[in-house]
This record gives C-alpha cells, sequence and structure tokens, in this order.
C-alpha cells in the first residue's frame, strides 16, 4: 500500500463508483458519498469507457479521483476501484444510486461492534429516475445463517447495502470479471464471503436505488441466466446438507419465477410479432436454465412449479 503524505490521514472508508454511460445520474451519486459525515472519505470514480460526459463530470470534482479504463465492464470497473483504495472498509455504489446521509457512518460503527463480520449490510429505498422516493420494501429479519438464505434469495438487492472489511478481498478475490458473461457479479461474492465468514446486518437505511428503464433487472433473459450461472456454482456445497440442499432448490425455484416467467412471457410475445431471431436467443435461455417454462411455451400453458434435484430441471 502506498505510504500516504505526511499530516494526511488514510482514508477509513473508500467509495468506489463503476460509471459506464450513467454521466446524468453520476453527480448525484458523488454528492451523496461526498457529504458522509463522521469518517474519513475517498471517493473513486472508475469511467469503463464512457462516451458520455463521465469522465468530464468526475474530473470537476477536486476530491474525487477519476480512474478511466477501456470497457470492460461492472465487475472489472470495481476491481480497478477496489485496487487503487485505500480505505480499510469498502463500499461500492453504483453510479445512477444515491449513498443517504450518514451510511458511511453507520457502516463502520456496524463492523466495528461486529469484528467477526466479513461484512455488514443495510436497507434500501427505490426512488424514481428524477429522485422522489418510491417508498421502502419490506424485508425479512436475517439474523443468522447467511448463505443458507442467500442460496434462498439474493436478499442484498443493492451493491450499496454493503460495506466489506478491505481483508476479506485478501481471501476470497473481487469481483468475478469476464467479458463473455456479466452479470450477478456482486451476488456470487456474497456467497463466496458467506460460504467462509460471518456477515451480519444493522437493519438501517444506507442507499437509494433508482428505478429506471435501463436497470439490469428489468432484462428477465440476462437476470435469469446470470443469477442462475452463480447460484449453480453453490449446488457442489450445498449437496451434502440436507438444510442447504433444500434453500439451494428453494433457490433455482424463486429465480425461475421471479426472471424465468416473465421470460416465458416475452418469448411468447416474440414469436406471435414473428421476430424469431430474438425469440430463438431466449428459447436457448429457456431450454439452460428453466426446462419447466420452455415446455409449457411449446404446450402452450403456464409452467408448474418444479421441485426436486437440479439434473430435472437444470
Amino acid at each position: 500500500m502506498t505510504a500516504e503524505p505526511a499530516g494526511v490521514a488514510a482514508p477509513v472508508v473508500s467509495v468506489v463508483i463503476p460509471c459506464y454511460e450513467q454521466g446524468h445520474f453520476l453527480a448525484e451519486a458523488i454528492d451523496s458519498a461526498l457529504a458522509q459525515r463522521g469518517v474519513t472519505l475517498e471517493v473513486i470514480v472508475v469511467d469503463d469507457g464512457s462516451t458520455d460526459d463521465t469522465a468530464r463530470i468526475a474530473a470537476g470534482y477536486l476530491e474525487v479521483r477519476l480512474i478511466r479504463q477501456p470497457n470492460l465492464g461492472l465487475a472489472a470497473a470495481r476491481n480497478r476501484g477496489l485496487a487503487a483504495s485505500r480505505g480499510r472498509y469498502l463500499i461500492f455504489l453504483d453510479a445512477d444510486d444515491r449513498l443517504v446521509p450518514g451510511a458511511a457512518a453507520t457502516g463502520v460503527e456496524a463492523l466495528e461492534a461486529h469484528p467477526e463480520s466479513a461484512f455488514v449490510y443495510g436497507q434500501l429505498r427505490s426512488i424514481s429516475p428524477e429522485g422522489a422516493s418510491l417508498g421502502s420494501p419490506r424485508r425479512r429479519r436475517i439474523e443468522r445463517d447467511h448463505y443458507r438464505h442467500l442460496l434462498a434469495e439474493c436478499f442484498i438487492t443493492n451493491p450499496a447495502m454493503v460495506m466489506y472489511r478491505r481483508e476479506v478481498f485478501d481471501e476470497v478475490g473481487g469481483f468475478v470479471s469476464t467479458r463473455r458473461r456479466q452479470g450477478a457479479e456482486d451476488y456470487d461474492l456474497y456467497l463466496r464471503i458467506a460460504r467462509r465468514f460471518p456477515v451480519s446486518s444493522h437493519h438501517r437505511l444506507v442507499v437509494e436505488r433508482r428505478r429506471h428503464p435501463g436497470s439490469m433487472n428489468r432484462r428477465p433473459q440476462g437476470m435469469l441466466r446470470h443469477l442462475l450461472t452463480v447460484h449453480r456454482r453453490q449446488w457442489r456445497f450445498a449437496k451434502h446438507d440436507r438444510e442447504l440442499r433444500e434453500a439451494y432448490l428453494a433457490g433455482r425455484r424463486h429465480y425461475q419465477a421471479w426472471y424465468g416467467e416473465p421470460l416465458v412471457a416475452e418469448t411468447r410475445r416474440l414469436l406471435r410479432a414473428g421476430r424469431w431471431a430474438a425469440a430463438l436467443s431466449r428459447l436457448w435461455t429457456l431450454a439452460r436454465f428453466h426446462r419447466a417454462g420452455l415446455r409449457a411455451l411449446l404446450a402452450g400453458s403456464r409452467p408448474a412449479d418444479g421441485s426436486g434435484s437440479p439434473s430435472a430441471d437444470e
């Protein structure tokens, strides 16, 4: 780690903001990070090959470190920011979201109160494209067995809900980054960490998640593919334990219902419209990740609630 200049304290928290073509939201994300009080903090923006005004906006803040790279994807941008950061604790804030006042101090307080935890997470509130509150989803409190619960559902639905200890990345590595598959890298990291280390929640609001047409979770084909690709990697750890196996199977059904059913409906519309190339791509995804949905689509009915071993429907 690079030594700090004399008289300059190392930051306690690093906020890494990857940005690709989200310059129109970026200033709000940066402002929300710089507005944090009670902790020494650095803000790093990683411009992931944007063609908009991302770099110009970030460069306008003297307090922000700007890193520019070719378009390598969200995971690679987060890893680049991680490598450049100096804080003991880290937050990964998407460029279209906002931290709420006190979020960083809340995370630090929780991590220091739970020295055994590799990360802590809080809650989120949804906002409109214009920034108006859309309310906070009700979430059940999870106090233990976080790995088992994560197998059943990714209840950490925004990366900035989490504050990490830096040391955990030395143990598990960073975000898995490939050009071929991009998506759900944050879920993959939560699973890898929670399988090996305790994690905890402080249940307080820390981030505002912006809902807009460009949000990744509005794309059912990609979300089904990415989530179940990450989820399948856990089968070898879950299959020999009854509770973990049941959680794994419940999780597969959950993702197939949440994203697979919209994908079935979308594919049906494309077939009726004669958009064969787009429909074929989605049929292939259903064949790999939701065979019950594919069978129902071809039969013209709704899929049954599948269960059983992964070999039956994967």
